[in-house]
């Protein structure tokens, strides 16, 4: 656990370092020591990479040991502090904590002749917390980075073509077709929307990280629902689907066959139901339909070989 790590101890007594670097150095680690909050400031400015332990006293002759936390917290979230009490000084810990301490334990806990194995396992905790901060702060730095890189990627591409949409537009030379005019206008609609997107996608990247706030606001329904229904109707086309409405009621519809219900449902489940078998042969009435073909002239056919009267050998004659 403790083999090739680099400690610090911050202490004013000489007996509890000269104490802790012996039983510290026994498990492979590389100990310094500081007896003053400002000697200790110094060592953690001029260390580099940090120290992966820092053990720290709550009472120094020149610095408080919250002071020397809250310092070193401001530049140093890698490091794991666990700091010594006297004896009644759990109050004074858990404040440490709050500063951002990962553990902490009493001077007479670190009992002579021991195995320390109480102690050892206090340390393993505090560095196991420091460690679950430290990969929870990188990975919620992570996602920022993968949320910029994303909206970024996606941006360019569809403001790209919303751009040149908009400029097929603007284009008097080209003689468009109603038809082609309006699928222009949806593609065009469609790429703004994506556009939305990106934008919205981003925005919840600035809530997740609590730079904004949602707040609702009204809306149009007819505007959402006339939107919705202007990008359906491509895919309308696509099925020549076309609906008939009778003095604003609809009153019959034509197009290609549409799915049954069942079929519609089974193409949302994520267990696609087994394609149907087409059928492969006609029936009469579609027979009837194409022309009847004259009979071709007959070919005179060879005879058919007939069979061999006897076979040769499966394995050659032995001599």
């Amino acid at each position: 656990m403790l083999k090739a790590k680099h400690v610090l101890l911050v202490d004013d007594s000489s007996t509890i370092r000269m104490f802790l670097r012996a039983v510290l150095t026994q498990q492979g680690a590389m100990v310094q020591e500081a007896e003053f909050g400002e000697e200790a400031m110094h060592l953690l400015q001029i260390t580099d990479p940090p120290y992966h332990l820092i053990l720290l006293d709550l009472i120094l002759p020149d610095l408080d040991g919250i002071e020397v936390l809250r310092r070193l917290r401001a530049t140093n979230e890698t490091s794991t502090v666990v700091v010594l009490t006297g004896m009644g000084g759990i109050k004074s810990a858990t404040a440490a904590v709050r500063e951002g301490a990962d553990g902490y334990m009493e001077k007479q806990d670190l009992a002579i002749g021991s195995d320390h194995t109480e102690f050892f396992y206090a340390l393993e905790q505090a560095m196991e917390h420091r460690a679950g901060l430290v990969a929870q702060r990188q990975l919620q730095q992570f996602k920022t980075d993968f949320y910029s890189m994303i909206t970024h990627d996606l941006r360019n591409p569809a403001g790209s073509t919303l751009l040149a949409l908009q400029l097929l537009t603007w284009d008097e030379v080209t003689n468009f077709t109603v038809s082609q005019q309006e699928l222009l206008s949806l593609a065009m609609q469609a790429a703004q929307q994506l556009n939305n997107l990106i934008n919205d996608y981003l925005d919840f990247a600035k809530i997740d990280a609590g730079f904004l706030r949602i707040e609702p606001a009204e809306t149009e329904i007819v505007v959402l629902l006339e939107n919705a229904m202007r990008l359906s109707s491509v895919q309308a086309q696509t099925r020549r689907l076309t609906v008939y409405f009778k003095d604003n009621v609809m009153d019959h519809v034509e197009g290609d066959e549409m799915p049954t219900e069942a079929e519609f449902v089974a193409s949302l489940s994520s267990k696609r139901a087994t394609a149907k078998v087409p059928q492969l042969e006609a029936t009469e009435a579609e027979l009837a339909r194409f022309p009847k073909s004259a009979p071709a002239a007959s070919a005179a056919t060879a005879p058919a070989p007939q069979p061999a009267a006897s076979y040769p050998p499966l394995e050659a004659s032995r001599r």
